[in-house]
């Protein structure tokens, strides 16, 4: 028993570690993929496992009705909340670390200015003024909040076949991002009006331009509700007695979510689109038990998935840099009529998640109807793979670069090019002026930087402490719990998250 204990605890430790190789943060992404809350086995078994395998509370016993299966029925009402946007706010925006060494906020807000010192220049966002001192800081602090029902029916199919059981997990869920979007002065207010008039006196109206169909950085907390992916195990227990046993199961994992539009930055998305397949293995035993009524049992929970690649819509940056998907396009039969490029550069892509590995631990301690339980949950999911549908083709779209510094070449003037070359915080102006072509250059699928719609490899560790009271009502199995957990991820592609949640359960 001891030796199993420690080959355990070795593996997850040898796991974690080969996993916390591919840590780091990454910025300038478009597109982040929380983790569905039914992928989450925390939150699925904490408490629950041990009133699946051990209900025979001592005050009545159940007893199964000969002949007939067993039911339980299991609802985990829980509130959600990332606690990480700093980490957010560097995940999203353009790497200010090597414009602005020695800054104190580096990677959470950027400057934005018309003079080309800044880490977006204005013009690319509509934001001019006659001076041309545009000089407004910008800052994000995105947060999500999750809360929902969590459903899980166990069904067990002895009476059939002895060791065959069912799982079904169904999350109801509401999800509230909040970007919490702020746009300090530090200079000359920009003014401009766009095709419906609207006036734009600073970044944040810039960044809700109604002529950008996508990328929009919300002002208001957006939400949706709905359920989250479903998750069917079917599995068979070759051991089990009153104080062990051991199975193995498969799983299906059936998407519910709407197809991402990428409407917004860092989007609220309830459920995915990505059929998943699986197996795992879950076990317990008794570890300790002192005078036959303290009890202490050792659970584990393994499972791998594979996620089978669907189609999203997501922005891409160019190869030209970070934040490009926001750079001014035009027609290149028309190149003075500029265009905004995140309306050319979002649309359809495949997306694979690929494999995702979840590993749970807990200690169960019983004595009579009371339960504690210490549990950690160890999160890992693959580097997506993303590249662009048939509609994303730039060599369709006919579209180049805006050329800003042909609008200041008043001496002498001259005609528009373009300016294949440009990166978002170039000016129209100055030292740091984007540069133009010699003759229109048409933008191709080439230049587009995949990498930044792509979700990176992911891991996370959670540790949660529940507590309930287990008994029998209408000869019943039933119990009531409570628990809180905190998850923090080991680099910016996974969030640091606290959650409470309580547990209800009703056997028949």
């Amino acid at each position: 028993m001891k030796f199993r204990n420690k080959s355990l605890l070795a593996a997850a430790m040898a796991f974690a570690g080969a996993a916390s190789m591919f840590a780091g943060d990454v910025t300038s992404r478009t597109h982040f993929a929380p983790r569905t809350t039914s992928s989450d086995s925390a939150l699925e078994l904490a408490l629950s496992n041990y009133n699946i395998y051990h209900s025979d509370y001592p005050a009545r016993p159940y007893l199964k009705p000969e002949g007939k299966g067993t039911f339980l029925m299991q609802s985990t009402y829980f509130y959600q909340e990332s606690d990480s946007g700093n980490d957010l706010a560097r995940y999203f925006l353009p790497n200010t670390v090597a414009n602005c060494p020695g800054e104190g906020h580096a990677n959470t807000e950027i400057d934005i200015k018309e003079n080309g010192l800044g880490h977006v220049g204005s013009q690319w966002v509509g934001l001019l003024t006659n001076d041309k001192e545009f000089d407004q800081q910008l800052k994000i602090r995105p947060e999500r909040m999750v809360y929902g029902n969590l459903w899980n029916l166990h069904l067990d199919f002895s009476n059939q076949i002895d060791g065959l059981w069912s799982n079904i997990l169904i999350p109801i869920v509401k999800v509230k991002h909040d970007v919490e979007l702020k746009c300090c002065n530090r200079g000359t207010a920009g003014e401009a009006k766009n095709c419906f008039g609207d006036c734009l006196l600073g970044c944040e109206e810039a960044f809700n331009n109604r002529e950008w169909l996508h990328g929009r950085i919300s002002t208001t907390t957006e939400n949706r509700s709905g359920v989250d992916d479903v998750q069917v195990k079917i599995g068979y227990d070759f051991l089990r007695d009153t104080n062990s046993h051991w199975g193995i199961y498969g799983l299906v994992y059936v998407p519910t979510g709407h197809r991402p539009q990428a409407d917004f930055l860092f989007e609220p998305l309830v459920g995915s689109r990505h059929w998943g397949l699986g197996f795992g293995t879950n076990a317990d035993w008794l570890v300790w038990e002192i005078d036959d009524e303290h009890k202490f049992n050792f659970m584990f929970d393994l499972q791998y998935r594979y996620n089978f690649s669907a189609s999203q819509i997501r922005s891409m940056d160019l190869c030209n840099g970070p934040w490009t998907r926001y750079a001014t396009v035009a027609h290149p039969d028309r190149p003075e009529c500029d265009l905004a490029g995140i309306n050319f550069f979002t649309d359809s892509v495949r997306v694979r998640p690929r494999s995702m590995v979840d590993m749970w631990f807990a200690l169960h301690y019983n004595y009579e109807e009371w339960n504690v339980e210490l549990g950690y949950d160890l999160w890992w999911r693959d580097r997506e793979q993303v590249r662009p549908g048939k509609s994303f083709d730039l060599c369709c779209r006919d579209i180049v670069i805006y050329d800003w510094a042909a609008v200041d070449a008043d001496c002498p003037p001259r005609e528009h090019t373009s300016a294949s070359r440009a990166t978002i915080d170039q000016a129209s102006f100055g030292r740091n002026a984007a540069p133009s072509d010699a003759e229109v250059t048409v933008l191709t699928n080439s230049q587009l930087d995949r990498n930044s719609a792509t979700h990176g490899t992911a891991l996370s560790h959670k540790f949660y402490i529940a507590a309930s009271y287990n008994t029998n009502f209408i000869d019943h199995p039933t119990s009531l719990g409570f628990g809180t957990s905190y998850e923090y991820g080991n680099n910016n592609k996974a969030l640091d998250q606290w959650a409470i949640y309580l547990k209800t359960s009703f056997g028949f």
